[in-house]
């Protein structure tokens, strides 16, 4: 979202439309100050979502946010939801009324992109970066050091499997919608391979929260990624 932010110039005048999705990019622009910003998403869940996190934001504080959202542990969020929950609307409190297994368990990493990722951790990056090496040796400083830990990842055995996991035809496999790839480029495996390497090539994991995630599972240091 930061290139969003830098190219979008938004002004204190501006009326800003957004897809909701899951809410970063609708955050960010509401942290420029628009005169206003319109949320639009076909998929309800995301408009429940940033509907709930956005009344989060307003009531708890930093610290009651971050365990409310599943950062860090917390055995409170079913407390934090209640007193949320008179303050969404009718719509919203139903949907997440029915799904307190997700609020319990901390709604930020629970979505399909993060289940997806975690599936290709085991699957196929554990076999290439030694992941728990690699979380013990951060920060790791500089991208000469990066590079070291990721060597592998430029073999063509690692590029094939990664460009296969994330094609087109597997997505569908695994569970994306179709309609959600109706505009996806066929090579989608192979874009997404090279802007994964061109991350690790300009940019440090310490400061790239996506990356942590991508990794690890999680974020490591909420304030530093931020």
């Amino acid at each position: 979202f930061n290139v969003l932010i830098k190219w979008l110039e938004i002004k204190n005048s501006d009326n800003v439309l957004s897809i909701t999705s899951s809410g970063c990019n609708a955050f960010a622009i509401l942290a420029q100050r628009p005169k206003s910003l319109t949320v639009v998403d076909l998929n309800r869940d995301q408009n429940h979502l940033f509907e709930l996190r956005l009344k989060a934001i307003k009531k708890l504080t930093y610290d009651e946010f971050v365990l409310f959202q599943g950062f860090l542990p917390s055995s409170d969020r079913l407390r934090f939801y209640q007193q949320l929950a008179p303050e969404i609307s009718e719509e919203a409190r139903m949907y997440w009324d029915g799904r307190q297994d997700i609020v319990e368990q901390g709604m930020c990493y629970s979505g399909w992109l993060f289940t997806m990722f975690a599936d290709f951790r085991e699957n196929v990056l554990n076999h290439y970066v030694n992941l728990k090496k690699l979380e013990t040796d951060m920060p790791l400083h500089n991208l000469t050091t990066q590079k070291k830990h990721f060597i592998k990842v430029y073999d063509q055995d690692f590029r094939d499997k990664f460009i296969t996991y994330f094609s087109k035809e597997n997505q569908s496999r695994v569970g994306r919608k179709e309609v959600q790839m109706k505009y996806a480029k066929d090579d989608m495996g192979e874009q997404f391979y090279h802007k994964f390497v061109n991350s690790l090539e300009t940019s440090l994991i310490d400061n790239n929260f996506y990356n942590q995630i991508f990794f690890f599972g999680k974020i490591l240091d909420l304030k530093h990624s931020f």
